[in-house]
């Protein structure tokens, strides 16, 4: 896998044992695919080892901050060649990151108290069933006249204006049948 463009797999290593058993795959791998591999992917590195009385194993090293540079080891212990190339494939579709564990879980045991979110659900409507805690400024209503709203049950009432200025109404309703959000 690249990151901004560039490939970070730099090296693969295939360490391998010469007579055991355990390394069949990885000899036949190294025998028949391998080159064609190299071909395929001049930018990689490719190194065999042969180790006796070792399993077979595959090491990666990508690019990186030092800190993040530790080889990655893949067992190819009893593996066939195709599980061999498919362990080659994928070492070199990775980018070298470690794998991070999530810091919440993702699925929840508990439903919320809530309900489920839609987007389709009613605004809130603003209840008023009590008085406010602080005083209310005065309203200037048309006629410059300063008076303070009148809080009724559920209803905030405006002072008296002229007869001359025309108002659709003189009171404020509010739905008190809906909580506050």
């Amino acid at each position: 896998m690249s990151r901004a463009g560039i490939a970070q797999l730099r090296r693969l290593t295939l360490r391998y044992c010469e007579h055991g058993g355990s390394s069949r795959g990885a000899r036949a791998f190294i025998n028949s695919r391998l080159p064609a591999l190299q071909s395929e992917f001049p930018n990689i590195e490719f190194e065999v080892k042969a180790v006796n009385a070792k399993h077979p194993t595959i090491f990666a090293d990508f690019d990186g901050p030092p800190s993040a540079r530790n080889p990655w080891q893949v067992s190819v212990r009893n593996h066939s060649l195709d599980e061999v190339e498919q362990r080659v494939r994928l070492l070199r579709a990775q980018n070298g990151d470690q794998q991070k564990r999530l810091s919440r879980r993702i699925a929840r045991v508990r439903r919320s108290v809530q309900g489920v979110w839609s987007p389709l659900l009613p605004k809130p409507v603003l209840a008023a069933s009590a008085p406010p805690r602080r005083p209310l400024k005065p309203f200037r209503s048309r006629a410059g006249i300063d008076a303070p709203l009148r809080f009724e049950t559920g209803v905030f009432v405006l002072p008296e204006e002229d007869e001359d200025t025309v108002t659709p109404t003189n009171e404020l309703k509010v739905n008190v049948d809906h909580p506050v959000w």
